[in-house]
Parts: C-alpha cells; sequence; structure tokens
C-alpha cells in the first residue's frame, strides 16, 4: 500500500503537485497506522518537492537540501509561505514524529507558522503566539481533525431534499471559516469553490419552481452539477474528491430522485381526439378547419411536438400536413385546425395521423391515430332560411311555443278550471324570464278549453295605466266592463258604472253578469301588475280600497284574478299581503335544467330544419345566459343568422363563443 503510494507521489509530481502532497500524507499516515518503516527524509524530500513545485520556485533556486529551501524567507510570498506553513500542519496532523529526525525542523515550521498565520488563525483556535510548540501542535490538530469529520458528517448525513435549507447554512458555514480558507480551499479548485453559493442557489430554484419551468430548471441544474464534478474529479485532491465530488454527486442523485418521484418525471400521455364537430361532407369545394384536440393527460411534459398527417378520406384534400405544436404541460391542450376542401359528396371522413414528440429525458415516442369524422345534415335549404326569424323575441301565446313552463301553466289550467271556483294566483320573477309568455299562453288555452260561458280577459298595464293612482283604476274597470260586454250579446246592453276613484262598483257589474247569465266565468289577467302607480297598491285609501276590492270579486266562485308582476311584486304582496292572502304565488326564474326546458329553447326552433347543437354548445350556452329564456334567443337570434351565413348545419362550443 504505501510503496505504491510512493509509486503515485512520483508520478504526480510532475503532472499534479497538490495530488501529490495528499498522496504524501497519505502514505506517512498509512505507515504510522501499519507500524512500517520508511525512509523519512526521502518522504520529506518528495514533499518539499511537491510544495516547491505548487508554488512555482524554479529548480535553479533549490537548496541542496531541499527541505531547507522551504524556510528561505527571501525566496517567497506571503501566500505562499502560508500555504507551506498550512501543508506541514497537515503533515504533523497524519504523523507527529516525522519532523524529530531534525533538531530544528519543528521549531523552524512554528516559526513559520507563527510569523505567517497567527493574525488570523490563532485567534480563531484560541492560540496564544507564547504558548509552547507542542501545545499549538495540539490545538491545530484537534481543530484540524474535528473540521474534517464535520464536514465529511455533514455530507455524509444529507439525504433528504427536505433539509435542504438547513445543511446549505451549515455546510457554508463550515466550509468558509478561517480554517477552511487555510487548510482546506488550497486543495479544492477555485471556480468550484467561488461558485457554490450560485450551485446551491440553482437547487433552491428547482425546489420552488413548478409546473413546465421546473422541468427546465432540472435540466439546468444536472447540467451544472455534472459540469462540476467532473471538474472536483479531474482536481484529484482529497478534499476535492471527499468533499466537493461527494457533495455534488449526492446533491445530484437526491435531485434526480427527486425528479423521477414527482408528476414531472412521469412518462407523458399524449391523447388526440376530434372537436364534436360535424363537416360538410357532402359540398363539393367547401372549404373548412378540420378541428383537432391534443391533450397531454399524463404527469411529464411533452416537447417538440409534432402532428402529422399521413391520410385522409379520398374525398378531402388536405392542404397542410405537417404541424410543429412546440411544447405541452401537463394536463394541458391544444386545438389544431387542418385546411381541407371536400372534393367529393361523402358522409364521413376518415383521418389517419402520428403524434411525434420527446419525454423529458430525451426519448422519443410516437403515437398513431385514426380519427372517424362525421359530416352535417346535407339536406338543410339554406336559401329558404335567409327569411326566417326561429327565435323572437316577443312573448309566445300558444302552448306548442311554450317553452319550460308545462308545470306552472297546468297549475294555473286547473286552478282556472276548478269546478268549485276560478282560482286567483300570481306569478312574479325577474324580467325576461318568460312571465307574460305564460299568461298569453294560459288566456289561449283557456279560450281552447272552455265553452262560450268561459272568459279570459288579459290586459296589460299599458292599456290602463296612468299616472295617477285613481284614474289608473277607473280605467281598468272601464276596460273590463267593455271588454265583458262585448263577450256576449246577451250582456251588450249592460250599463258601464261610473268608478269615482275606486274599483268596488266592478263588483256590482258582475253581479248584473251573473244576472244574466248564472254559470258565466270570467278570469281577469293582469299584467305589468307592479308598474301601476305606486299610490295603487301602498297602504293608502285608495291602494286598500282596491285591493280589498280585489279580494271581495277574487272569493266569488265565478271570478279570478291572475296577477303578472315582477321583481316588485314582493314589495306589493308584503303591503297588501292580507288581501292577496288567498291567491296562490308562482315565482318564475330561469331554466333550471338545461339538459330538458333549456334545450327545447333552443333547439326546438331549428330541429325542423335538420341544424344541429351539440350538448357541449348547450351547455355552453347554458352558462352564458344563466338559464334566462329572452337572452338565450338573443344569443340563438344572432347564432342562426350567422350560421345561415357560412351554411354550418351544426352548432359547437366554438360558435357559441
Amino acid at each position: 500500500m504505501v510503496q505504491s503510494l510512493m509509486y503515485q507521489v512520483h508520478e504526480a509530481l510532475n503532472s499534479n503537485s497538490l495530488v501529490a502532497i495528499d498522496y504524501v500524507l497519505e502514505a506517512i499516515q498509512q505507515a504510522k497506522l501499519k507500524n512500517i518503516s520508511i525512509n523519512d527524509l526521502d518522504l520529506l524530500a518528495v514533499f518539499s518537492k511537491a510544495i516547491l513545485t505548487k508554488s512555482r520556485i524554479p529548480e535553479i533556486d533549490w537548496n541542496d537540501d531541499i527541505v531547507s529551501t522551504l524556510f528561505s524567507a527571501d525566496k517567497f510570498s506571503l501566500s505562499q509561505k502560508q500555504f507551506i506553513a498550512v501543508s506541514f500542519m497537515r503533515l504533523i496532523s497524519k504523523n507527529d514524529g516525522i519532523l524529530d529526525m531534525s533538531s530544528n525542523l519543528k521549531p523552524l515550521c512554528f516559526k513559520l507558522v507563527d510569523d505567517v498565520l497567527s493574525e488570523e488563525l490563532y485567534k480563531f483556535l484560541n492560540i496564544e503566539i507564547k504558548m509552547q510548540n507542542y501545545e499549538k501542535e495540539s490545538k491545530i490538530k484537534e481543530a484540524l481533525s474535528k473540521l474534517e469529520n464535520d464536514i465529511t458528517n455533514l455530507i455524509s448525513y444529507f439525504k433528504d431534499l427536505d433539509d435542504f435549507q438547513d445543511f446549505r447554512n451549515k455546510f457554508l458555514q463550515k466550509i468558509n471559516n478561517k480554517l477552511s480558507q487555510y487548510f482546506i480551499h488550497p486543495f479544492l479548485p477555485e471556480q468550484v469553490v467561488l461558485r457554490l453559493k450560485e450551485i446551491f442557489s440553482i437547487l433552491e430554484k428547482y425546489l420552488n419552481e413548478q409546473d413546465s419551468v421546473k422541468i427546465d430548471t432540472y435540466n439546468e441544474a444536472n447540467k451544472v452539477f455534472e459540469e462540476y464534478i467532473i471538474i472536483a474529479k479531474d482536481f484529484g485532491t482529497k478534499y476535492s474528491c471527499e468533499y466537493l465530488v461527494t457533495l455534488l454527486s449526492t446533491i445530484q442523485t437526491l435531485l434526480q430522485k427527486d425528479f423521477r418521484n414527482s408528476p414531472l418525471g412521469q412518462p407523458t400521455v399524449l391523447e388526440i381526439s376530434s372537436h364534436e364537430k360535424k363537416y360538410p361532407f357532402s359540398r363539393i369545394k367547401e372549404k373548412f378547419n378540420l378541428n383537432l384536440i391534443i391533450k397531454n393527460s399524463g404527469c411529464g411534459q411533452a416537447f417538440s411536438v409534432n402532428l402529422n398527417v399521413i391520410e385522409l378520406s379520398h374525398n378531402i384534400r388536405v392542404y397542410k400536413k405537417e404541424f410543429y405544436l412546440g411544447n405541452l404541460s401537463s394536463m394541458s391542450k391544444i386545438d389544431i385546425e387542418i385546411p381541407c376542401e371536400v372534393i367529393t359528396s361523402d358522409t364521413k371522413a376518415d383521418l389517419l395521423g402520428e403524434l411525434i414528440w420527446n419525454n423529458f429525458d430525451n426519448s422519443n415516442c410516437t403515437k398513431e391515430f385514426e380519427i372517424e369524422l362525421v359530416g352535417q345534415n346535407s339536406n338543410i335549404n339554406w336559401e329558404s332560411l335567409n327569411l326566417e326569424e326561429p327565435y323572437s323575441l316577443e312573448p309566445v301565446e300558444t302552448e306548442d311555443d311554450l317553452v319550460g313552463r308545462k308545470d306552472v301553466l297546468d297549475q294555473l289550467i286547473r286552478s282556472a278550471n276548478s269546478k268549485n271556483s276560478v282560482g286567483s294566483s300570481y306569478i312574479y320573477g325577474q324580467k325576461r324570464v318568460g312571465k307574460t309568455s305564460i299568461a298569453k299562453t294560459l288566456t289561449s288555452r283557456l279560450s281552447k278549453l272552455n265553452n262560450n260561458n268561459y272568459l279570459v280577459i288579459y290586459l296589460e298595464g299599458g292599456e290602463y295605466s296612468s299616472p295617477n293612482a285613481t284614474e289608473t283604476i277607473e280605467n281598468l274597470g272601464r276596460k273590463i266592463c267593455k271588454k265583458i260586454q262585448k263577450s256576449d250579446i246577451r250582456l251588450s246592453h249592460l250599463e258601464i258604472p261610473e268608478f269615482k276613484g275606486a274599483l268596488s262598483r266592478l263588483s256590482d257589474f258582475l253581479e248584473e253578469v251573473l244576472t244574466i247569465i248564472p254559470e258565466y266565468k270570467i278570469l281577469f289577467i293582469l299584467d305589468e301588475f307592479d308598474e301601476l302607480p305606486l299610490d295603487t297598491y301602498k297602504y293608502t285609501p285608495v291602494g286598500q280600497s282596491f285591493f280589498l276590492t280585489l279580494r271581495a270579486i277574487s272569493s266569488k266562485p265565478n271570478f279570478g284574478f291572475l296577477l303578472v308582476g315582477g321583481e316588485k311584486m314582493e314589495f306589493i304582496i308584503s303591503v297588501q299581503g292580507d288581501a292577496l292572502n288567498k291567491f296562490q304565488p308562482n315565482r318564475i326564474d330561469y331554466f333550471a335544467n338545461y339538459l330538458s326546458d333549456f334545450q327545447d329553447i333552443v333547439r326546438k326552433p331549428i330541429g325542423k330544419w335538420g341544424i344541429e347543437i351539440s350538448d357541449k354548445a348547450l351547455y355552453e350556452l347554458y352558462q352564458e345566459t344563466g338559464g334566462n329564456p329572452y337572452f338565450t334567443k338573443q344569443i340563438c337570434r344572432e347564432l342562426f343568422k350567422l350560421m345561415v351565413a357560412r351554411r354550418d348545419g351544426h352548432i359547437t362550443p366554438k360558435e357559441i363563443k
């Protein structure tokens, strides 16, 4: 072992003097441990040669006694003298008896140490210059041994990146203290030591990054560690290999393990699908974009993604077959538009293609795919649709056109057609939710269901309202009486009373009606009821009289009211609730179920022509309008115009947006 080391010493003298110094120190330590006799003078000579070579002292300036050259003050700078002193202190720490062969060698060493290291190092080690040499030797040996053990233990105990912050602080503090600066740094590659903080910062950056940026940082960190591991290995010294190489290799291993175990380090899974779009395959020379979706459903990132169209059905011409898509992070997706043209008419087309990408480790992946594409309805008469308006914003009046309100309508019909009495109700809700459509459809339905002895009077607020409450009430009374007069020839002779600011005279008029036609029934539908003058329903003599009359008339089995209003109806109920406590409330909201009620209002008007809207598009439209019928029809009107202009018979979320 020792002989092998000596051979390595002589080999290293000409190529790496620092490594030669390490070999000498190792040989001396091994000789002592194994009690092997070696020529100390030869070792010291080789040791001195290595120091002189490292200090770049020309051989012509060496003394015949090579060792004595090291103590010639005029030959060396301060830093060179410090290196000589440190080297001898390391030598003594390996074998304290090696300098005893010469009575003045050890004193010379400590005189050199006193001269060049005492100002800073002695303070750090609590050494006083007047101490005996053996005391100084003991303290230096103990401190150096502890430093080496501390650094070794720090590195060996670092096994988890969760402990990185604590480890970094302790390691940098230990490797950069005064003792390390004198004894360790000279035997480490300077470019690595100076960049330790930067190296650690790269690891910290990796730990703090997220998603695809973390992959870039991982690759950068891996490259940096690989580079500095090589530098530290090539430097060759004991400290460089045991400390820097071990440390950087440990960190790199932990880094790679962390990345492999993270979602980003997992293989990429790319999926490709077509949009739910149907295409105009029946129209020759029609140009269109074939829409595909590529999604990364795996945890890792896909790099340099390419899509190649291998083949498309004979009826379709493809204008572009190769697409570079860049990188695709986990759970992200990208839409691709492939420009095409219909060559011959058909109902479908088949697409064959491939996806090519790289994983984080640069492994190449290829995935072939085949997608069947469906054509649109080919029997749509687009020319005739230019004149159509399927989504009217006006209130509907027939049950066929009323969508999604069947339950409310049926309930109102049951109430109005009850054998015992014509029930009274009120419907209310936000504007533009279809309250008027319900009222008008109810009017139409009851008129069909009943004979001539059943009258439905529908009045909008604008037909009788005026700025003055009493005038409004008088107008309402006269309007109702006129409607009744005209409804049946038997009632045409009835005299319309003077209302004089109250509706009570209407009760007398209705009694005369029943005298003539005892089985006669009337439902009064008053739309926009909450838009009447405020005094009409405030708690005032006028308002109280008005609502008491409504209550009195509605309590008679042959008569009922349906009051229709918006948000202010709740205020009316809070003020005049006692008078209306027998009225059945019905709140009308937006469509809550887009899979039934809402889809009818969207699909029904255009379904007869063969225009389709996908489920996803329906959902997007519902999210956009909140189920409001009026807003839905507004959007659908514009959407219909767009689809007719494009001759496009299939609506998807893309068209909605």
